[in-house]
């Protein structure tokens, strides 16, 4: 008989997590010309329900003062960090600088899993690239990350919306331990082929 397991969507008293058993390095996120307001409030709930460090919403992304990122942010808006930008290729520029790892999530030929995803150490943030809902990352912004990553798909679908997708990356980068090791081969344990392109 399949087992049954109960979730519930929030804590009336969250329990706490132990300082050592997260990653203690820095995480930030580029949303880059995400289009619904919607969308971006309730990416900007989870950054902060992670302990994101910075958020830059560049080109077309509504920031905290639209209204519609305000009603599914519920607060989150007000105890994390952000800043708007128009070019994020400059932002991406000044952050590698500064010793970021840029790392960006797309299906394409040259994707990895994110269970391939190794941290450098505590000292080097970690900065995430969300793009679009239709057109996804741009290329351009590709050509400057360090690794691209995808999410395994199993069922008929390929893509997730974007907030599910950011979800489920900012959790496991947040709480991978620095002592992870990649596997020689993600798709080996995953019985999975390679991402495709698209």
């Amino acid at each position: 008989m399949p087992a049954l397991v109960a979730v519930a969507p929030f804590f009336s008293q969250p329990p706490r997590i132990a300082s050592d058993n997260r990653s203690r390095y820095q995480l930030n996120a580029i949303f880059d010309n995400v289009r619904s307001a919607y969308n971006v409030g309730s990416m900007i709930r989870t950054a902060s329900a992670v302990g994101a460090g910075h958020l830059y919403l560049c080109g077309i992304t509504p920031t905290p003062e639209h209204p519609k990122v305000v009603k599914t942010s519920l607060g989150a808006e007000q105890n994390i960090s952000w800043s708007q930008h128009y070019n994020s290729i400059d932002v991406v520029s000044r952050l590698q600088s500064e010793g970021h790892n840029i790392i960006a999530f797309e299906g394409t030929s040259q994707s990895h899993w994110l269970t391939d995803f190794v941290p450098k150490g505590p000292a080097t943030p970690v900065t995430v690239i969300v793009g679009n809902e239709l057109s996804g990352v741009d290329p351009a912004l590709l050509e400057m990350c360090d690794q691209v990553f995808a999410l395994p798909m199993l069922g008929e679908k390929t893509s997730l919306n974007v907030t599910v997708a950011f979800g489920i990356a900012a959790y496991y980068l947040r709480f991978l331990p620095l002592t992870a090791t990649t596997p020689s081969k993600a798709t080996d344990n995953l019985g999975l082929e390679e991402p495709d392109a698209g």
